[in-house]
């Protein structure tokens, strides 16, 4: 109840401004490793392993601060990355594309089902 009443208050709003800034400063000043390991222990209850990561969670925090992940978007990407295997020279063991769409082929069919239903 007084939660509810505090929202619609200018102390509320105000609070909440100022712990968004506080925050972002925080982030911004700390340094990459601590907030990482912060947020592990948060999130999984103990300290992350930077020496042996075990688990995918530690192993990727571990190559967002080991390697460079300019590349990640790209690769992430499956129609993207098959360029990259071809500029490799590994196009041989690429699968064969049927297709590609901006849009699902099948998402204008949905539409006019959820017209005939809604209408």
């Amino acid at each position: 109840m007084l939660k509810q009443l505090l929202k619609r208050t200018f102390v509320y709003t105000w609070y909440d401004y100022v712990r968004t800034i506080v925050r972002n400063t925080y982030y911004k000043l700390t340094p990459t490793k601590v907030v990482i390991d912060k947020e592990y222990l948060k999130v999984f209850g103990r300290s992350m392993n930077w020496e042996h990561p075990r688990d995918l969670n530690e192993k990727i925090n571990w190559l967002k601060l080991n390697s460079d992940t300019s590349r990640w978007t790209e690769l992430a990407d499956k129609y993207a990355v098959r360029d990259y295997v071809k500029a490799k020279g590994f196009e041989d063991i690429l699968v064969p594309l049927y297709g590609k769409w901006d849009t699902p082929p099948y998402q204008s069919h949905n539409q006019r089902f959820t017209e005939s239903i809604c209408s």
